[in-house]
């Protein structure tokens, strides 16, 4: 099981958030995992396993990730968010 916390790189099983983690597995979670990617800083997608196997990843808008897609492999679901600011428009 992995639990990254305290920044993203930062790993720990338990710490001061085993509270959290007991949750996390009570509701069947055997892998919580951050996976830095490049966006905005400190920016993370989300990996998730449930111990009746399936895998969900969670993204946001960022660059191609190679750890990512490593990590991700195999999904049962992947959630890939963008969203556009209309103030971002260019005029065509």
């Amino acid at each position: 099981m992995v639990f990254i916390a305290g920044g993203v790189g930062a790993t720990t099983t338990a710490g001061g958030l085993r509270g959290a983690w007991e949750r996390l597995r009570a509701a069947g979670l055997t892998e919580v995992e951050a996976v830095a990617v490049h966006h905005c800083p400190e920016a993370a997608a989300l990996v998730l396993a449930h111990r009746s196997g399936w895998r969900l990843v969670y993204s946001g808008d960022c660059r191609p990730s190679d750890a990512l897609a490593r990590r991700g492999a195999r999904c049962s679901l992947l959630i890939h968010e963008a969203t556009f600011e209309p103030a971002l428009q260019v005029s065509v």
